[in-house]
């Protein structure tokens, strides 16, 4: 993925998403990073990536939830837990 640094006072929006088409556009003010432009299409992958990951952590999060009821219903502590886990045999 390119990335166009542009270090102008006031950029032109059409210019922007003209660039962005190709790859991501860093806007610069005073050399430091102040906004990312990206394409509509870029934009709505990235989207899609994060609910993807978002759902990813749900899901770990229950399994997590569920283990941790399924153990505490069968009697595992956090003490006889530290005790298996520091078992080396």
């Amino acid at each position: 993925m390119t990335t166009v640094v542009l270090e102008i006072e006031n950029p032109n929006i059409r210019d922007l998403a003209t660039i962005a088409k190709r790859g991501p556009v860093t806007v610069m003010q005073n050399n430091a990073p102040v906004a990312v432009v990206v394409s509509a299409e870029e934009f709505a992958k990235l989207d899609e990536d994060n609910r993807i990951r978002r759902e990813a952590v749900a899901r770990l999060q229950a399994t997590v939830a569920a283990t941790r009821a399924e153990a505490s219903a069968k009697g595992l502590t956090e003490d006889e837990l530290e005790r298996l886990l520091a078992d080396e045999s």
